[in-house]
């Protein structure tokens, strides 16, 4: 069973995390959505934004040492959970910095946003939707297992790397 989630990506956006994607003919399926790839205006693939450092936990570790002495377990919790919170705003923007977003245009102008792990499988994944909009379709099914980093299913790939 395929799973989607969707997180917040600007603007209202909603980036689309699934594990893979399906392509039959001219139609990209994944979960329980497709779109027909000539309805596409633009396909772009770009850096993930980083997020800004957590000033909050520079309050918190200034109460955490103002509090040392008077209220020490107040004092070891704020410490405590400031450094926490940078320990994960580090780990989320190294994730971030290593993956890019797939972004799809509609021609109705809705967009659609992709979160990639890996940017290079990324570019791999963009030269394989331009050659099948090219040739208007995939002759076979292809799979994109976006998880995992592999693309199988077409001589499409093949002609890619000629």
């Amino acid at each position: 069973m395929k799973s989607e989630k969707t997180g917040s990506f600007g603007m209202g956006e909603k980036a689309i995390e699934t594990p893979s994607l399906l392509i039959k003919k001219n139609i990209m399926t994944w979960g329980n959505t497709m779109i027909q790839l000539s309805n596409v205006s633009y396909i772009s693939s770009v850096n993930r934004n980083v997020l800004s450092f957590p000033v909050l936990t520079l309050l918190m570790i200034l109460l955490g040492f103002v509090f040392i002495k008077s209220i020490t377990v107040l004092a070891l919790v704020l410490l405590v959970a400031a450094g926490a919170w940078i320990y994960f705003w580090y780990q989320e923007n190294e994730k971030r910095k290593a993956g890019a977003v797939l972004t799809i245009r509609m021609n109705s102008g809705h967009n659609l946003y992709f979160t990639f792990e890996n940017k290079l499988f990324l570019n791999e994944v963009v030269g394989v939707l331009e050659q099948i909009i090219i040739d208007g379709g995939a002759n076979s099914p292809i799979s994109i297992n976006i998880k995992d980093c592999t693309i199988t299913g077409s001589k499409v790939l093949s002609d890619i790397h000629t």
